[in-house]
């Protein structure tokens, strides 16, 4: 049993135990003449009936998820709730106490009126305290329930973006870029110093990238550039990339590294393992529907690439993946197309400024 049953269920037999002991106290000290049997069994009656009638509404609550309502919708019923329930406990008390002692026939209407509007007023208030008690408790665990989720969820991201920093910022990159600008550095000096500054700057993004949600289009097109640039130093002139952007969308806001690691992974698994090389194309455009489509086409040998994803995690992808679904939900989409010797990735954002 959960918790917050736990709670109900305790909540339940106290207050109508109170209210049972509460009623024979008042009744006894203001009528002293009055039978103790009879007011014992009375009261019994009306706070038994009071339990189930509390145990049907909160049954009736869970059938409709109550929780889902408006504010304003949820007022309307929680007042619907007092007074449904004042009415129906104060006629079915009255009917099954006179039923007990034998005079349901013989009651006059006169002192039928007085019990009716007594015990109406007095139950009314009983279950508008329940009512209202019971719609704030579920309120309060519902909006901790929800911070809860935006705290798993959060965390959720920021593990995500470790992963995809560990996965491909990692230690064989890091070695590849030092070991070929170490060669570089026999032919071209400046050259050299040049790529060093770009490796600087990949990794001070890289890094920087676990801090932020939201990078602009061209800040991920700077990063891209430098990528490629340290690319060209092993593959030369097989590498050869073109970028095609809408200029209207430099500042729309996308995840940082999204880019860079699809244009890493057409690199890195298509036109790296072709002996004559080939192209890679960004495309970046509005689709007209409020979003963004991000294409990442390369040449690739479709025979050697699918051995080479076999022995692959191809974390790259599955982070990409796993990001837009944490960050946009349903409003992201993400697909991959095999042609004979072209590969291509495309993702839908919605589409946000800077």
């Amino acid at each position: 049993m959960k918790p917050t049953k736990h709670l109900f269920w305790w909540s339940n037999i106290t207050g109508w135990t109170l209210i049972w002991i509460m009623n024979i106290a008042v009744r006894l000290i203001a009528l002293p003449k009055l039978e103790i049997s009879k007011e014992f069994t009375d009261s019994s009656i009306l706070c038994l009936l009071g339990f189930v009638i509390v145990v049907l509404m909160r049954w009736l609550f869970h059938k409709i998820n109550i929780m889902n309502y408006s504010p304003y919708a949820l007022m309307r019923i929680g007042l619907g709730t007092i007074l449904l329930n004042g009415l129906m406990h104060t006629m079915l008390t009255i009917i099954v106490i006179n039923l007990v002692w034998g005079t349901l026939t013989t009651i006059n209407s006169q002192r039928l009126l007085v019990e009716f509007l007594g015990n109406w007023l007095t139950l009314t208030l009983f279950h508008g305290i329940w009512v209202l008690g019971y719609i704030g408790a579920k309120y309060l665990i519902k909006n901790q329930q929800n911070t809860l989720e935006k705290i798993q969820l959060s965390n959720a991201l920021n593990e995500a973006k470790l992963n995809t920093l560990k996965g491909q910022i990692n230690p064989h990159y890091m070695f590849n870029c030092l070991n070929n600008i170490r060669a570089l550095m026999l032919e071209d000096v400046d050259k050299s110093r040049e790529m060093i500054t770009r490796l600087s700057e990949t990794l001070r993004y890289a890094l920087n990238s676990s801090k932020i949600d939201r990078v602009s289009v061209e800040q991920e097109l700077e990063m891209v550039q430098h990528f490629i640039e340290l690319y060209r130093i092993q593959l030369e002139e097989r590498l050869n990339y073109i970028q095609n952007v809408d200029v209207q969308l430099t500042q729309v806001a996308i995840p940082p590294m999204i880019l860079q690691i699809l244009v890493e992974n057409g690199v890195k698994h298509g036109i790296a393992n072709l002996s004559q090389g080939g192209l890679l194309e960004v495309n970046i455009r509005e689709t007209g529907k409020n979003a963004i489509s991000i294409q990442v086409i390369n040449d690739y040998n479709p025979k050697f690439t699918q051995k080479e994803l076999k022995n692959s995690t191809q974390i790259g992808l599955k982070n990409v993946q796993e990001r837009l679904t944490l960050l946009y939900g349903e409003k992201a989409t993400f697909w991959i197309e095999k042609g004979s010797n072209k590969y291509i990735v495309e993702i839908e954002l919605p589409l946000e400024t800077i």
